[in-house]
């Protein structure tokens, strides 16, 4: 994904201001979904499973987290597409962090269930 340089006398188009919106709704929704998941470990979680717990508490934390870093990228684009400036506006450690934590959770929930099932 590569942004193109703005022409400093060029009229700014709405569509930028949109894209950069529809991108942040887009990072809330993962993050959310994320933090559901976070809860949903929490709450299944007894005094036999502390594993649960901690994984509960931990993807709900690193939602937080992306949910703070994904404001702060929309902020930075949009600052960068006020002032026109012609340099790269994408994010290329943002979405390997939260594929990585989905794949995390989805991974420790498959051998939670595998370990329960032959427990």
């Amino acid at each position: 994904m590569s942004s193109q340089p703005l022409a400093s006398s060029a009229p700014l188009e709405p569509k930028l201001y949109f894209a950069n919106e529809r991108t942040f709704l887009h990072w809330l929704h993962a993050c959310l979904t994320l933090a559901s998941v976070g809860m949903v470990f929490t709450s299944s979680a007894d005094v036999d499973s502390p594993v649960l717990l901690g994984l509960g508490v931990s993807l709900s934390a690193v939602a937080l987290f992306l949910m703070w870093y994904a404001y702060r990228t929309f902020l930075w684009r949009m600052a960068r597409i006020r002032s026109r400036a012609a340099q790269r506006a994408d994010d290329p450690i943002g979405p390997i962090v939260i594929s990585a934590s989905v794949v995390l959770a989805l991974g420790c929930s498959a051998v939670l269930a595998f370990s329960s099932a032959f427990a």
